[in-house]
């Protein structure tokens, strides 16, 4: 018989309710493996306890669950006690409940070969370590929520698994090997702490070392193996395109466009159409000119400039009007959004939009009529930027120039190197070149930061072999279109200001105090001055930088600087630019490439065109989620672009492996120095087992590694003598050997007359370059 309330329930009716919590439990099958009678896992206990309005006891859970029988109803008063034990709920009196919100850490599952894993949270801060029996049903790239609860035995940072919020990717890369009875993949991601086992009909023509993409079919639970299928033999790849299939593996990165995204950028057609005028300013007659690198893939910046007879100039940036294209919440929208930023890799990009877009419909490739949203500006004999005004026009690019061509010019317009270009392109250049040295000197005057150091470029031959790198040299035409780009970027943060309008800044905040310490330690102990106020400013930064110049460690230094200063990230509340010394700052200038630039355009055309049928007015709520999502996928490409690096240079220094080098210092660690090479920009490790001659001490501040007997010092910034001793693909790392005495020709280590006492060097931890 039943009853309103279930207390006459049959046992019948309890196991049909029994039934409903394992058909909703995914973790059911191993939890059969450790219990006759399996009981909710950890997983399931938290999404009923979320659910409850209140704390809830052993009992009401149980009653809640249908649990009946002692061996259920103890094992579970076991597991709720160990989950309060393990962080992950709080034991409130009546009962249990769940952690508070503000206790939850998220952050994604990070593992080694080693087999040690770890959280990095998703809001910064350091790594959290977790515990073995946490990691038993994880994968390296899960999303999880964790609760940190102290220090473990390593003095490391210390969480316990809340639950896991998403899964990592499906798709890995790896190695294949055959086995008895079935095949293994070895990841080729050293994060993944475990290998993934297939069955020899789902391996497709694997064979033995083959590098192959396999899809997990089944997770790693308990004892039992990560399971799954290949999906693709890579064979014949060139170099760098296997770096860029594994990166975009390893960093989870979307690859091809959308069949429908694609078709709906398609149906746009090929050419600017008659009724997309409607409204718009004309400036086809406009000598406007996009002035890129040679190897640049889309064009969304074009720029004039003409001298005003008040004195004074008048700027004129056209940015591609890609929010004409690409609506709010359309399938071309939702993609973009999810991707946040083109990535560049090498010799391929992964772009933000569909290609018909990117490199077509939004390009301001010349001669051709393109739809702009304009800044149009004037600018004072000092480089004050007056009132702007934004408007919607339709272009023509007069002629594409590289920064190449367009420096031969303002060196020299007659010069054999020299384009040839008509008299309105050539007065616009002149113009542009005169406001350039106002906005510089003005840069200067308020203590923006430049740095020499420049990108560095994989040179890769015909045939896809990695012929070698080099940093990216600079010249004026680069800093002109800048100065250029930093002028309307500041324009649009001041016109959303004064609008009131909701959108998202560039944000650069004040260095962290401990960060701005320590470089002073490190810069005073190199005998170069550093002085910084309470609250330091970016003139005191310039200043430090200025005094490197001319150093032949100076650009390594450099980088020190760059270590103290904060991460730029997108927000909706503007607290300026510390780098560039300025105190409102967007991204406006590059709407095909980086999302928060077409979010920009717009909220701008929301404020000042009212008559634009794209501009768009962004919630708080909505500002708060595309921020942080934009910051996040950024850096992700950003890292995904360094990995293809380190692994490029890494399969460039496989064939030399025991040649010798000339290399400098740039740091000294308990386990050794860090160095890098002289003749390309290549960085690696000299353990400390690898110096030889002596019982190596840190010292100096952690500035030099002091020989105990000998008196030798290695300090950051010597030149020293290595040879390659060791590269490891799999982890991006590379090891050498410092040479001394004969070896070294010269340039091992050298003998200083300083002496000094540090801590004795503890058993050395192994580590290396990461792409660095």
């Amino acid at each position: 018989m039943n009853t309103k309330d279930g207390s006459g329930a049959s046992s019948s009716n309890h196991e049909a309710r029994g039934a409903d919590w394992r058909a909703q439990d995914p973790n059911l099958a191993l939890e059969r493996t450790r219990y006759a009678e399996p009981i909710p896992s950890r997983e399931l206990l938290l999404k009923h306890l979320a659910a409850a309005s209140e704390p809830l006891s052993a009992a009401r859970i149980a009653q809640r669950l249908a649990l009946s029988g002692d061996a259920q109803t103890q094992a579970l008063d076991k597991r709720l006690a160990a989950m309060a034990r393990d962080g992950q709920l709080l034991f409130a009196g009546a009962g249990y409940a769940i952690v508070a919100e503000a206790e939850r850490i998220k952050g994604r599952v990070r593992g080694r070969s080693s087999g040690e894993v770890s959280v990095i949270p998703e809001n910064g801060g350091p790594a959290l370590a977790l515990a073995r029996a946490d990691v038993a049903a994880l994968m390296h790239n899960d999303r999880v929520e964790v609760r940190a609860v102290g220090l473990n035995e390593r003095g490391r940072p210390f969480a316990r698994l809340i639950r896991r919020i998403g899964d990592a990717p499906a798709r890995i890369g790896g190695i294949w090997h055959t086995g008895p009875g079935h095949g293994r993949v070895s990841p080729e991601d050293p994060g993944h702490w475990y290998a993934v086992e297939v069955a020899m009909r789902d391996r497709l023509d694997a064979g033995d070392d083959d590098y192959v993409i396999v899809e997990i079919t089944q997770r790693p639970l308990g004892d039992s193996p990560a399971r799954g299928r290949v999906t693709e033999v890579l064979r014949d790849l060139r170099p760098s395109d296997l770096a860029a299939r594994f990166a975009i593996l390893r960093h989870d990165l979307p690859e091809a466009m959308p069949p429908q995204v694609s078709l709906a950028a398609e149906r746009f057609g090929a050419a600017v159409r008659a009724s997309d005028l409607a409204g718009r300013e004309d400036l086809r007659e406009l000598p406007l000119v996009t002035i890129d690198g040679e190897d640049a893939r889309d064009f969304d910046d074009a720029v004039f400039a003409e001298p005003l007879r008040g004195g004074g100039w008048r700027l004129v940036v056209a940015i591609a009007d890609v929010s004409h294209y690409v609506r709010v919440d359309s399938e071309i929208d939702v993609e973009a959004r999810a991707r946040a930023t083109s990535v560049y890799f090498p010799d391929r990009v992964l772009p933000m939009l569909p290609e018909a877009l990117s490199n077509h419909l939004c390009s301001l490739m010349p001669s051709v009529e393109r739809l702009a949203f304009v800044c149009d500006m004037r600018i004072g004999k000092t480089g004050t930027l007056g009132k702007p005004r934004f408007y919607e026009a339709v272009i023509r690019s007069r002629r594409r120039l590289t920064y190449t061509e367009a420096w031969a010019f303002l060196q020299d317009p007659h010069g054999a190197e020299a384009p040839k270009l008509d008299e309105q392109i050539e007065r616009s250049l002149h113009a542009l070149y005169a406001l350039y040295a106002v906005l510089k000197r003005a840069r200067d005057a308020r203590g923006a930061l430049d740095f020499r150091g420049g990108e560095v470029k994989a040179r890769i031959g015909a045939d896809g072999r990695i012929e070698g790198f080099h940093a990216l040299v600079r010249n004026d035409a680069h800093r002109l279109i800048e100065e250029c780009m930093i002028a309307a970027n500041v324009q649009a943060a001041s016109a959303l200001r004064l609008a009131k309008a909701g959108s998202l800044y560039r944000v650069h905040g004040q260095p962290e105090d401990k960060r701005v310490t320590e470089l002073q330690r490190i810069m005073n102990a190199l005998k170069i001055g550093a002085t910084f106020s309470e609250r330091p400013t970016a003139l005191e930064f310039r200043q430090l930088i200025e005094r490197l110049v001319g150093r032949p460690d100076g650009v390594l230094l450099e980088g020190l600087v760059i270590r103290a200063l904060a991460q730029a990230v997108y927000q909706q509340t503007n607290i300026g630019h510390f780098g560039l010394a300025l105190e409102e700052y967007a991204h406006f200038t590059s709407p095909i490439r980086r999302y928060p630039d077409l979010l920009v355009h717009r909220a701008l055309k929301a404020a000042t065109v009212p008559s634009s049928l794209s501009g768009h007015r962004y919630t708080t709520v909505e500002l708060k989620s595309l921020g942080q999502e934009s910051s996040q996928r950024e850096r992700r490409a950003d890292e995904a672009a360094r990995d293809v690096m380190g692994y490029l240079k890494c399969l460039y220094l496989q064939p030399l492996v025991g040649q010798s080098f000339d290399a400098t210092i740039t740091s000294a660690l308990e386990f050794g120095l860090f160095v890098q090479l002289t003749e390309m920009p290549i960085d690696g490790l000299v353990h400390i087992s690898a110096i030889p001659g002596d019982y190596w001490e840190l010292d100096d501040g952690g500035l030099s590694l002091v020989g105990r007997s000998t008196g030798r010092r290695l300090r950051m910034g010597d030149a020293v003598r290595v040879r390659l001793g060791r590269v490891d693909l799999a982890q991006r790392q590379v090891d050498f050997e410092l040479l001394g005495g004969e070896e070294a020709e010269g340039g091992g280590v050298r003998p200083r007359r300083e002496t000094g006492r540090g801590k004795p060097r503890r058993g050395g931890r192994r580590s290396g370059s990461r792409g660095r």
